[in-house]
């Protein structure tokens, strides 16, 4: 099957997870080489266009602004890069270009606010060749004006050279925050190898009804058709 469009069914159903509020996550297959350039910039497309609806109108005194959401819709994309890569959030589509990106995966999750919600990965045994992600947890607060707070949590299982045996888990851990349809970066040690580093590319949606898990399910379809048209 082609990889974008195997993408584009793993979206579909993870966003029918979604509504009905079950942590979800969309992830590639062990990273074992960099991924073709055209499929990493269909990704980096949707990460980097919003989703958000502009507003009918600015509230007013008389308009007060609406509660905090309940739930919160967060998209990552996890990258592992040479240590001094530079990532731009206002460029994102210049990652595609860059040597030795690989992608790690691309969970998205859904949770309530102020709760860890941990998403479903595949779990490898066996043999491996390098730092394998295998675990992600995230726990996701609301602050002021519309900023989010998020504590991400990583798992990675290490390279193993026996067939039969376990990988051993190392976690690492970053913070990000910043406004919903946001792009946010975070960034953390790559386990086991001093010479790489993890990078997340990061984006929150609050969610406040299964109205806004399917408007925004809608727009994601659009983005990658958008993205494929410009390959």
């Amino acid at each position: 099957m082609c990889p974008l469009l195997k993408g584009l069914i793993l979206r579909a159903g993870c966003v029918a997870l979604l509504a009905s509020s079950i942590a979800c996550a969309s992830t590639q297959p062990p990273a074992t080489s960099t991924p073709p350039p055209a499929e990493l910039a269909v990704i980096l497309y949707e990460a980097s266009h919003s989703c958000q609806p502009q507003p009918a109108s600015v509230n007013t005194a008389d308009e007060p602004a609406p509660e905090p959401a309940s739930e919160l819709f967060v998209e990552t994309v996890l990258l592992d890069v040479p240590v001094g890569t530079n990532i731009s959030a206002a460029n994102l589509s210049a990652i595609a270009q860059l040597p030795d990106v690989r992608l790690l995966g691309t969970p998205h999750i859904v949770g309530k606010a102020e709760q860890q919600t941990t998403a479903p990965m595949d779990q490898h045994l066996g043999a491996l060749a390098r730092p394998t992600l295998s675990q992600l947890s995230l726990v996701a607060k609301n602050a002021e004006s519309n900023l989010h707070v998020l504590e991400f949590e990583l798992g990675f299982s290490l390279p193993n050279a026996d067939p039969a045996g376990t990988p051993e888990l190392s976690r690492t851990s970053f913070v990000v925050q910043g406004r919903s349809d946001h792009v946010l970066l975070g960034s953390a040690d790559s386990p086991g190898d001093p010479q790489r580093k993890i990078v997340a590319i990061i984006k929150v949606y609050p969610v406040r009804s299964q109205e806004d898990l399917r408007t925004h399910f809608e727009c994601k379809m659009r983005l990658h058709q958008q993205a494929l048209k410009q390959l």
